[in-house]
């Protein structure tokens, strides 16, 4: 479940662990999951239902070889990015609930839940080639995880496009041949009919941790 600007507000005086009941909608988010919105006419409140013992789950991945990922799978890859593509890195946003919008007939901007926008937000999307030595496949990152490897949020990063009128001037920020630490999810791309991976998380390649790693696969 995600909460945008003024949707915050709504989470005050909640605690972990408390049941609460949601009103909302569902979308898809980066990596393919579902993802709950509140929207104009959602909300959340407490609930006196008891559901029994709830376990936190956390996420993992484990540390794979590229050459290994499969469809749907989520994984960690340690890779150096070799090519950074200029393409389109911009696509317009509701500035409400950061969805995805695009111009209608009347090439005006329509948010499916928040209707007509004006002046809408940018969200920031890069993608390339990671290889890791056992196989190449293309990685995409959107909003906070472009922004991490470019330095700069998106919004200084469109004022920077739009002085420079270049994409180069975006894509020349990002450091061709440093080594991350990639989580995310592989999918099938339908056009091409080849995998990609969808960016969840990036990481500075943390020396101590990957020696532990290494001792861990040898004593396996």
């Amino acid at each position: 479940i995600s909460f945008w600007n003024d949707e915050i507000k709504s989470l005050s005086g909640f605690e972990i662990n408390e049941i609460v009941r949601v009103r909302g909608y569902v979308k898809q988010d980066n990596l393919g999951n579902a993802e709950i919105r509140l929207g104009r006419y959602g909300a959340i409140a407490k609930s006196d239902e008891e559901i029994g013992a709830v376990k936190q789950t956390e996420r993992k991945s484990e540390r794979t070889n590229i050459n290994d990922l499969t469809e749907g799978s989520y994984k960690e890859i340690r890779a150096p990015l070799l090519q950074v593509f200029e393409s389109n890195v911009f696509y317009e946003i509701c500035p409400t609930c950061r969805s995805r919008i695009k111009l209608n007939e009347s090439d005006s901007f329509v948010c499916e839940e928040h209707g007509a926008i004006e002046e809408p937000e940018h969200g920031l999307i890069l993608s390339g080639i990671a290889d890791d030595g056992t196989g190449s496949i293309r990685v995409v990152f959107f909003n906070e995880n472009a922004e991490r490897l470019i330095g700069m949020s998106a919004k200084d990063a469109k004022k920077l496009f739009d002085r420079k009128k270049k994409l180069e001037a975006i894509v020349s920020l990002v450091p061709i041949g440093k080594e991350y630490v990639f989580e995310g999810r592989a999918r099938r791309n339908a056009l091409f009919d080849r995998l990609e991976f969808i960016i969840n998380n990036v990481k500075e390649v943390n020396i101590k941790k990957e020696v532990e790693l290494l001792l861990n696969n040898l004593g396996e």
